[in-house]
């Protein structure tokens, strides 16, 4: 676990945000999907996942679950509008669903996403903190750790967690590293 401060709203405040790192290989995500302006997400996400969540049960025997049958993971998958999984630009795309295994078939009106293996700087946060969170990583964290973001930002939700916490994870390399594509 790594540790940072952020800027202080009063001389007297510190306070410190947990970022773990995390090696994560290739995962797939069965989800709906949607694309639209990345300064109106939230008018066009949160219908995603009304829509996601009202056909769950389409997808629900794909999930990866754990040994005692919880689902393991709900994504909120981005990526840029060609599907590179890189950095939304002044368009995105937003993939509401779960992690499921390699080789589950999409039903019809659902996509499937195989997210490229990343190390992953991660952040706890909620709704409320969730901007403060970003902004604390792109502007504080990722430069100060001398990090360089390298693809798109992806929300998980953890099912048992039913306060509202959310993680986001950066796709990240350190400056002069290599990226996760090989070069010829």
């Amino acid at each position: 676990m790594i540790e940072g401060t952020i800027k202080p709203n009063h001389p007297m405040e510190r306070v410190i945000m947990s970022v773990h790192i995390e090696e994560k290989t290739s995962f797939t995500v069965i989800g709906k999907l949607s694309q639209g302006a990345s300064s109106e997400g939230p008018k066009w996400i949160a219908p995603l996942w009304k829509e996601a969540n009202d056909n769950f049960n389409e997808i629900r025997n794909l999930a990866k679950k754990d040994t005692a049958g919880n689902i393991i993971g709900i994504w909120g998958a981005m990526s840029d509008i060609s599907e590179r999984f890189e950095r939304w630009t002044d368009q995105g795309k937003y993939l509401a669903g779960c992690e499921v295994f390699d080789d589950s078939v999409a039903p019809n009106g659902w996509t499937k996403w195989v997210i490229p293996s990343y190390k992953y700087a991660v952040i706890k946060c909620n709704q409320n903190t969730y901007q403060k969170q970003f902004d604390y990583m792109m502007n504080d964290f990722l430069p100060a750790h001398h990090y360089s973001i390298v693809g798109a930002v992806h929300e998980y939700y953890r099912p048992a967690d039913t306060n509202g916490d959310l993680y986001l994870y950066f796709p990240i390399e350190k400056k002069g590293e290599l990226s996760h594509e090989s070069i010829d």
